[in-house]
């Protein structure tokens, strides 16, 4: 694998085996051989089963890490925190079940999952903090029905090609199983067609955050939005404000490959309304063959631009505000450290 320099996290996983993560720091000429064992791991196993008792054919399950397990101190939770941002919308292992309704999720390692259930024409279901390995078990769904909506612009007119995300929202009033369920992977996401419309056949009823995103318009979430099967949506998008420049290097040359992140500052980080859903890869591009970057989803305030390119110091540019111009980055060439860390003798 050809890597730029600079310090990575390898993460090896294959089904039926528990997955491995290291950090790797890359060092330009320096190849490197990584070698993981992998361990079996374990297995969660049971039924996904409608409230007759009948299997539920093709349910997609899934087993969600749990932050801590069921006894875990604060300490324990704290430490889980450090981890969110690695937790968010992963899943440690998936499957789909066999006409019986039989599922097996296999590969995970020695700790507590969730273990949630989709399948169409059914409410989502879920089991906490189940142990692995652990067997019979089952998940009831009850019959669900269709949400039908569709996406619109601020003017009325359909938007075509928008992703529409459906988290559930939790039930719980703890705080760190809030944190948590926010930053779950969806219960399902589908992408709205030719005429903005859109259709969920997996939800049933519930409470429901669902997050939309389409390119040249700013995200937008609607929250808590109490769900049925004759539930109709109706989503609207407003124009995203625009970032827009060239990130050149010392002699004016383009910088080709540069990853630029941008972060809302000050009061308008402050301001804003309660996060429905946790998302940490927003507001990320890269530039392209001139050069040349846009952000064309973002919302009004103050923002901080970070760039880095493996060739060049990073370069941070403070209370930009988008529709002020095209900007003009000028980065350093960086200097590299080396040397050798031995042991004592």
């Amino acid at each position: 694998v050809q890597l730029e320099p600079g310090a990575y996290v390898a993460h090896a996983q294959c089904l039926g085996y528990a997955g491995e993560k290291r950090p790797v720091t890359v060092v330009k000429g320096q190849p490197q051989q990584l070698v993981f064992e992998l361990d079996r791991g374990n297995s969660i196993s049971g039924r996904i089963l409608d409230t007759s008792g009948q299997g539920v054919a093709g349910a997609k399950v899934v087993a969600l890490k749990e932050f801590a397990s069921p006894d875990a101190d604060i300490e324990e939770i704290l430490m889980g925190l450090i981890e969110l941002e690695d937790m968010t919308n992963e899943v440690s292992a998936e499957t789909v079940s066999a006409e019986d309704g039989s599922y097996q999720l296999d590969g995970l390692k020695e700790f507590w999952f969730v273990v949630r259930a989709v399948a169409p024409g059914f409410e989502p279901g879920q089991t906490d903090k189940t142990p692995a390995p652990r067997e019979q078990v089952n998940i009831t769904l009850r019959a669900g029905g269709v949400v039908t909506g569709i996406v619109r612009d601020d003017a009325g007119r359909p938007v075509s090609g928008a992703r529409i995300s459906a988290h559930q929202e939790t039930t719980s009033q703890a705080m760190f199983d809030i944190i948590l369920a926010k930053s779950r992977p969806p219960v399902d996401e589908v992408e709205s067609g030719d005429t903005g419309e859109f259709e969920f056949g997996t939800l049933g009823s519930g409470v429901f955050n669902f997050r939309v995103v389409a390119p040249g318009f700013r995200p937008h979430v609607e929250s808590k939005v109490r769900v049925s099967s004759d539930t109709t949506l109706d989503l609207r998008l407003e124009p995203g404000l625009v970032i827009a420049g060239y990130v050149q290097g010392p002699s004016g040359e383009p910088v080709v490959g540069a990853r630029l992140r941008a972060q809302v500052s000050g009061a308008a980080a402050r301001g804003r309304p309660e996060i429905a859903i946790i998302s940490f890869g927003d507001n990320e591009v890269t530039t392209n063959a001139e050069g040349a970057f846009l952000f064309d989803t973002l919302e009004s305030g103050d923002y901080n631009l970070l760039a880095h390119h493996k060739d060049y110091q990073t370069l941070r540019r403070k209370g930009v505000r988008p529709e002020s111009g095209e900007l003009e980055l000028r980065m350093s060439f960086g200097g590299r450290v080396r040397g050798l860390v031995t042991d004592d003798n």
